[in-house]
């Protein structure tokens, strides 16, 4: 500061003030590129790509470079559907010194998801990325994950089950009865942990005992087979399941190829 105590031509008196505590670093370096990497979906059934009617999330896998200005940064998800522009996807993650140099992963919640592009539909692909702050507030977008994920919620239902085997001549103890269960849609069946099977009501007069079909065939297909061999004390005028709930798992799975379970209640008797 300068006081002109002797008019504006004068000398004046000066007086420096103390600096300023505050001090400015110049960082106009943006984080370094990066390729955000594995998307995948939580609680099971888990399907790669495909978000199904029981997943409840889905983690974003964000490498972080080993550079001093990321720590205390911050990681956000970023998505879009192919009829939208990206928008951030749940809260944003702060960059710890201890990640540097290796992995972020990000958790996003199934309502946090599904508001992506208002909300999504069966059939939407979205495409998950990531956006890089540093502490100076320096951006990077990476590229996008090359894991999609395909939106289908709904379940596969029974359309109808047939036989295509004649009845017009009785069937005998030994004799095997193709069952066709179709679904409207492609189903796998998994028998890992049990066989599903068809409870058939075999104990009409002057049969004793009700039987099952056990899945035989067709998974990956919408024509599942199910296989009744005729037994001793078994007998119906036309061969039927027994209720609208005669299809059980039995802790085998029916799914479809996104991993919802299917829905197994079979038309009216």
């Amino acid at each position: 500061l300068e006081d002109y105590g002797d008019g504006a031509g004068g000398t004046g008196n000066q007086t420096t003030g103390t600096a300023s505590s505050t001090t400015l670093i110049v960082d106009q370096t943006d984080p370094s590129a990066f390729s955000t990497g594995a998307v995948t979906t939580v609680t099971e059934p888990v399907v790669s790509g495909y978000w199904n009617s029981h997943n409840t999330g889905i983690t974003v896998v964000v490498p972080i470079a080993n550079e001093s200005t990321l720590e205390n940064g911050w990681v956000q998800i970023i998505g879009k559907t192919a009829s939208s522009s990206y928008e951030d996807v749940g809260d944003s993650v702060q960059i710890a010194s201890g990640d540097l140099g290796g992995n972020v992963t990000v958790s996003i919640t199934a309502a946090q998801f599904e508001a992506i592009n208002t909300s999504l539909s069966d059939g939407d692909v979205v495409t998950l990325n990531a956006r890089i702050d540093d502490v100076a507030g320096n951006a990077t977008t990476g590229t996008a994950s090359g894991t999609t994920i395909t939106v289908d919620q709904t379940p596969q239902t029974v359309s109808y089950v047939s036989s295509d085997t004649t009845d017009t001549n009785p069937f005998k103890i030994g004799d095997l009865v193709p069952i066709t269960v179709k679904f409207n849609g492609t189903v796998n069946i998994v028998i890992t942990g049990g066989t599903p099977y068809l409870a058939l009501d075999t104990d009409e007069s002057p049969g004793t005992a009700t039987s099952t079909a056990p899945y035989s065939s067709g998974t990956g297909s919408t024509d599942i087979i199910f296989r009744y061999t005729v037994a001793a004390n078994e007998y119906s005028a036309e061969l039927n399941y027994i209720n609208t709930s005669s299809l059980a798992l039995n802790s085998g799975t029916i799914r479809d190829v996104a991993g919802n379970n299917a829905t197994l209640t079979l038309p009216g008797v």
